[in-house]
């Protein structure tokens, strides 16, 4: 997660002490979050979500009957394109899939 924020920080020329500003925390806090060290909840990450003008996604997946751990079934999923070319779960098993979208106003 944080070499995605790390690149949307680039992309957009920003710093961390610019992210901390536009969500009204402390540099410490972004680094702490960069670093793997907060535990987020969904409301936090929609606010980071937020403060880089992006969106967050949240998916719940069956696991694959070999029995993996739920991080190797996401380092792994590579899905495959809906008609409206997001990836994500066919018709037959759309039931067994959600997924959770988190946008900025």
């Amino acid at each position: 997660m944080a070499a995605v924020i790390e690149g949307l920080l680039a992309e957009q020329g920003l710093s961390h002490a610019d992210l901390a500003n536009r969500l009204g925390v402390t540099s410490a806090r972004v680094r702490q979050i960069l670093a793997g060290e907060a535990d987020l909840t969904v409301r936090s990450l929609a606010m980071l979500a937020e403060g880089l003008r992006a969106q967050v996604e949240i998916r719940f997946l069956p696991r694959p009957a070999n029995g993996a751990r739920a991080d190797q079934v996401h380092e792994g999923h590579q899905g495959h394109q809906g008609h409206d070319g997001d990836e994500g779960a066919g018709e037959d098993d759309g039931a067994r899939q959600g997924t959770v979208l988190a946008r900025g106003r």
